[in-house]
């Protein structure tokens, strides 16, 4: 067991790191996240690749869905 001190974990964003592979528990669709130089705030874009994790349903929903491929490295 680890014990962390109160308060260390408000500095995590609340929001998937650059590039994961996600998709929501009652949903087939999986998605890559990243971002566009050109635009603020995270992106998420329909794959194929296998997925690195389950999130709730609607978890995904506040980031907008590109067409295309997104970065995490200009």
């Amino acid at each position: 067991m680890k014990t962390v001190l109160l308060g260390t974990m408000a500095t995590v964003p609340n929001e998937p790191w650059c590039g994961a592979v996600l998709h929501e528990r009652s949903s087939s669709t999986v998605y890559a996240t990243g971002f566009l130089s050109s635009t603020p705030g995270m992106r998420k874009y329909a794959v194929t690749n296998p997925t690195h994790g389950v999130v709730p349903d609607g978890a995904l929903s506040g980031f907008p869905t590109m067409s295309g491929a997104l970065a995490c490295i200009w």
